[in-house]
Formats: structure tokens, C-alpha cells, sequence
């Protein structure tokens, strides 16, 4: 790795390790363990299948969403999924996203913003999940803190931005390359040529819906379903821990979590979701703290050893060496090379 690419992994590892001493001291340690030492074993295999499950939905997702570039068949949509989200666990700047561009460019001829594009409209889709929280906020007597306020409005304010691209790309695509393409008007032509393109090739991706209408509606009924899914996993979590806690609560506040990740965080998110699990169950919804942190603490060692394990196949799968990735990170220049996106 380059020396700044250690630098921003230590500082995150140093983040996260404040964070869980902040936890630690928040929480009774002998108690957590203690709810640690009931889990019912059938019950947490069978969450975490289903956890599984609702990245495969997610996959299938952004499946239909590149079809109208290519055709690309489940297994690849779901590994090129878990590779993406193993580097983002390591790197916490979003670096799997464009890896999921590089390996559809190499494996199957899509252009790096075609490609782009199928994750952008992928990952819009994902905060859908804000009109559950927002919907659910009506009928679930949760206190809202400084925090949760900010991050619920952050979160709304991202899909709506997200959401005016989209609808302006489908009704006005010519007016926006043209904005867009504008603002670089002072680089160097050869620059801007190939900016320009990326723009209109970018726009164009994410305007599917003005051609491909009938793909609005299964792409909707998939990211509910993934929210299903991911809350079933939590509810069945905390059935594990012989703990009965309502689904409708379970929906409010993983979706929540899962939405959380959409901003910066330590790398493997260390002390951040036991912070914001916290935050929501315990304070929100008044749960004793010791047995929601112990229920996130498992789900947050397994569900971490699941990404880690099917990221490295997914990886070597999209043909990137697990270890030449540790060992060059983000270099530009490996990764040009690679992938020939000079």
C-alpha cells in the first residue's frame, strides 16, 4: 500500500477502537456475555442464511439493471456484489463500488460509466429502505435523539438528490450532459473530451427507465424485499438470543443500520454498529443495552466473517488477487494497468 493508504487505515482502526472503548464503557461486559453464552445455534444459522439471501436479491437487482448493457448471469452479479462490499469492509470510502466498474469493464466489455452507471442506479435504489423508516416513525413510539434526527434527514436528503438525477436524466438527458459537461469547460481539450463522454455515456445509463420502463417496478419489489430479508435476519437474531422483540421494531431500526452505511465509517464498521445499535434499540426503543450490543456484537463477528470470506472468493473470482490487493491498495497505477482504463 502507499504510505497515505496506511495512514487512512490506521486512522479509521484508531476510530473504530474509540468507538468500542466508548461502547465498552457504556455497556456491563459480564452481562453481555452472558446473553452471548444463550444463542440458540439453529436459529442463528438460519439468520444468517437469510442475510446472505438478501444480497443475492440485491444482486439480482443490479442484474436487470445492467441488462440493458449486457447480460451478465447471477454468479457474476453476486460475487463482482460481495467483492465490492469485502473492499468497502476494508476501505471505507466507497473503493468497492468503482471495483465492481473495473470488473465488468474486464470481464465483460462494459464501459467503466455504463458500468457506473448500474451502480449508482444499484445503490439509489438501496435508500428506498428511508421511506420505511419514515413510514414506520408514525407508528413506533421511539425517541429520536440529535443523532438519529440528523441522520435520518442526511439520509433523505441523499435519496432525493439521488432521485432529481434520475428523474431529470429520464425527462431532460440532453440538458443535463450539457450542465454537467459545462463545468469542466476549463480543462485541456483531450481531458474534456473524454469527460464529456464518460458524462453523456453516464447520463444515458441512468436514464433506463425513459426506454425500460417495465424495469422500474421489479427493481422497486426487489429492494423491499432485501429490506424484508435483512430485518427478518435481525428479528431471527435476537428470537436466537430468546428475546421477543416486535418485527416492525426489528424493520425500523436495521434499516436504519443498513442505511447508516451509506457514510463514512472505521474499517469492518469497528464500534460503529454497536454505537448506532445502541443509539436506535436501546435509547430509541428503551431495550436493555447489554443484550442489544450482544446481539450485534455476534451478528457483527459472523456477518464480518461471511463478507470477508465470500469477498476473497468474489475477488479471485473477478480475477484480483486478494494479496495484490492488500499489498497495492488503490494504487492508480496498478489498477490502470490491470484494468486498462488508461
Amino acid at each position: 500500500m502507499k504510505k497515505k493508504n496506511y495512514i487512512k487505515l490506521a486512522v479509521g482502526v484508531l476510530t473504530g477502537i474509540a468507538l468500542l472503548l466508548f461502547w465498552f464503557k457504556w455497556v456491563n461486559f459480564d452481562e453481555l456475555v452472558s446473553y452471548l453464552k444463550q444463542v440458540n445455534v439453529y436459529l442463528a444459522s438460519l439468520a444468517f442464511v437469510i442475510y446472505v439471501l438478501s444480497y443475492f436479491i440485491r444482486a439480482y437487482r443490479w442484474k436487470i439493471l445492467l441488462s440493458t448493457n449486457a447480460k451478465i448471469s447471477q454468479r457474476d452479479s453476486f460475487l463482482y456484489l460481495m467483492a465490492g462490499n469485502f473492499i468497502n469492509y476494508l476501505i471505507p470510502i466507497r473503493a468497492g463500488e468503482v471495483a465492481k466498474c473495473l470488473f465488468l469493464k474486464e470481464n465483460h466489455e462494459i464501459e467503466f460509466s455504463k458500468g457506473f452507471s448500474s451502480v449508482f442506479l444499484d445503490k439509489l435504489f438501496d435508500t428506498l429502505g428511508i421511506f420505511v423508516v419514515l413510514t414506520l416513525l408514525f407508528f413506533l413510539p421511539i425517541q429520536l435523539n440529535s443523532y438519529l434526527l440528523s441522520l435520518i434527514g442526511f439520509l433523505l436528503i441523499i435519496f432525493m438528490l439521488g432521485a432529481l438525477i434520475l428523474v431529470f436524466a429520464a425527462i431532460r438527458k440532453d440538458n443535463v450532459v450539457k450542465s454537467l459537461q459545462k463545468i469542466f469547460f476549463f480543462l485541456p481539450l483531450r481531458f474534456r473530451l473524454k469527460i464529456d463522454e464518460f458524462i453523456l455515456n453516464f447520463i444515458e445509463g441512468i436514464a433506463i427507465f425513459r426506454n425500460h420502463l417495465s424495469l422500474l417496478f421489479p427493481a422497486v419489489a426487489l429492494t423491499l424485499g432485501a429490506v424484508f430479508c435483512d430485518s427478518l435476519f435481525f428479528w431471527l437474531l435476537f428470537k436466537s438470543f430468546a428475546q421477543s422483540i416486535s418485527f416492525t421494531y426489528v424493520l425500523f431500526g436495521y434499516t436504519l443500520i443498513y442505511l447508516s452505511y451509506i457514510l463514512p465509517h472505521p474499517p469492518a464498521q469497528i464500534g460503529s454498529n454497536e454505537l448506532i445499535m445502541v443509539l436506535i434499540f436501546s435509547i430509541g426503543f428503551g431495550l436493555n443495552k447489554e443484550m442489544v450490543s450482544a446481539v450485534m456484537a455476534f451478528s457483527h463477528i459472523i456477518t464480518g466473517i461471511i463478507v470477508i470470506t465470500v469477498g476473497i472468493v468474489g475477488l479471485n473470482y473477478a480475477g484480483m488477487k486478494f494479496f495484490d490487493f492488500i499489498n497495492n491498495g488503490d494504487k492508480d497505477d496498478t489498477t490502470t494497468k490491470q484494468y486498462g482504463t488508461t
